[in-house]
């Protein structure tokens, strides 16, 4: 089953779904994330409840042995017209400065590649805002434009992928 507390490689890490006491440690997190956008705790609060009651919503953490959270991710699922089924999308990774790099990130987008694969779902996608920089590979993903051009005829429920090395425009 999905998302079980278990310990992760990380000495003293353990990743589960997030629980409504975790609010304030998330929020703390995500904080530091907006650029452009300054949330409001209030929405937040609301929203938040919300996200981790729902089935086709994962929140997840990642917290040290102390109960401090370190990162999150928040991942959900929808159906597609293109990918004939649901497609599941991380939609933020966030994890504390001081533990950056140290493979947190990568083990939230593995467990929530393990809860999309209990779905199931046609693939799995991170959104981000870094573009030309080391985050896919630094979480053990790829761009979607290399999805398409080497895994897409293999990809379950994608039908009419274009051949092995075609572009992007050659899709569609």
């Amino acid at each position: 089953m999905c998302c079980q507390d278990r310990r992760a490689n990380l000495e003293h890490l353990s990743l589960r779904r997030a629980r409504a006491g975790d609010r304030d440690g998330i929020w703390t997190l995500v904080q530091e994330f907006a650029v452009s956008f300054q949330p409001r705790q209030i929405v937040f609060r609301q929203t938040f409840a919300e996200l981790i009651e729902r089935s086709d919503t994962l929140v997840l953490v990642a917290e040290r042995g102390n109960a401090s959270i370190i990162g999150y991710l928040l991942a959900s699922s929808q159906r597609t017209f293109f990918a004939d089924g649901p497609v599941a999308w991380n939609e933020e990774v966030r994890v504390a400065a001081p533990a950056r790099g140290s493979g947190v990130g990568r083990l939230l987008v593995e467990e929530a590649e393990q809860w999309a694969g209990s779905i199931p779902v046609a693939f799995v996608t991170l959104a981000s805002r870094r573009t030309g920089g080391r985050l896919l590979p630094e979480v053990g993903l790829r761009g979607f434009s290399h999805l398409l051009q080497e895994d897409a005829e293999q990809v379950r429920g994608v039908r009419g992928a274009p051949p092995r090395g075609a572009s992007l425009d050659d899709w569609g």
